[in-house]
């Protein structure tokens, strides 16, 4: 869990208090000890009142996650998934690269597969990789502004042949 600055990098576990008004970056990866199974799952809150920046920040992960978990299914090929997001992103003037030395923007892939190992084969970002039924993957767009936050939405998708099936069960109520 990180907030502010510290929620621009998606892999920091945080540390000091959680500040009102900012994004909240929550990243979960139980294991079930049972099977040996990972779960993957990330949300992003704010305590308080978002700035106007935050919300639309908020609003175009969420829209990206939904246009992304849509495209979903067996046969899809992974790159053309990642590139209708980073598409979407940059329709919006959400730019990636590095400012003062630090990535900026949609840096990272639009998931992993998951299962016996937390980040697993297929990626899906700028490979060719065909999704197959069964296969279980992450969608989880993210953007990163140290100005204004860090956000990430990612939810566990099981591939089928038509309509993939979302595996999260967790609201998406990120004002708290």
């Amino acid at each position: 869990m990180a907030c502010g600055k510290q929620a621009c990098d998606p892999h920091c576990r945080g540390s000091g208090p959680i500040a009102p008004h900012q994004l909240i970056v929550v990243d979960i990866f139980p294991r079930i000890e049972k099977t040996g199974y990972f779960g993957d799952m990330s949300r992003t809150f704010l305590k308080g009142t978002p700035s106007d920046a935050q919300s639309k920040l908020v609003e175009a992960v969420r829209t990206a996650q939904k246009k992304a978990i849509a495209t979903i299914r067996e046969g899809v090929i992974t790159r053309s998934i990642h590139e209708n997001i980073v598409h979407y992103f940059d329709s919006l003037g959400y730019q990636t690269g590095i400012v003062n030395g630090r990535h900026e923007g949609f840096f990272h892939s639009t998931g992993h597969g998951v299962g016996l190992d937390i980040h697993e084969a297929p990626r899906i970002s700028t490979n060719d990789v065909t999704l197959k039924e069964n296969m279980v993957v992450t969608v989880e767009p993210g953007l990163y502004y140290p100005e204004i936050g860090g956000v990430r939405i990612e939810d566990m998708i099981c591939v089928k042949k038509q309509k993939s099936k979302i595996i999260s069960n967790f609201h998406y109520d990120w004002i708290l």
